[in-house]
């Protein structure tokens, strides 16, 4: 299943598996707790956060903070466009981020 949260500044959480969320536009905040969830941050300053294996985090456009806080591993924090901050418990997650002012924590 796919949700579209559109415009606006968001808060929405999600527990289970196997969701799809997309933010659109504003600073929206998005927390996932289940495993392979796709997260799209799409355009703003968002912070998304997840917990469990196999997730998704791709922040898109804007100044992101993406975190995964699993000690399972395996998930993957796209930054994207923008200034980006991620981090992670776990070494086996996947941090691509730019070359455009991104940290890794």
């Amino acid at each position: 299943m796919t949700v579209s949260l559109g415009n606006g500044s968001d808060v929405y959480y999600f527990s289970g598996d196997g969701e799809e969320i997309r933010a659109g536009n504003g600073a929206d905040v998005i927390t996932v707790d289940g495993y392979f969830n796709s997260v799209f941050g799409e355009n703003g300053n968002d912070t998304l956060t997840a917990n469990g294996a196999g997730n998704l985090l791709d922040g898109g456009r804007g100044d992101d903070r993406l975190n995964s806080v699993s000690y399972y591993g395996g998930s993957t924090l796209t930054g994207g466009q923008g200034a980006d901050i991620f981090s992670v418990n776990n070494v086996g997650d996947n941090i691509v981020a730019n070359n455009n002012g991104s940290t890794k924590k």
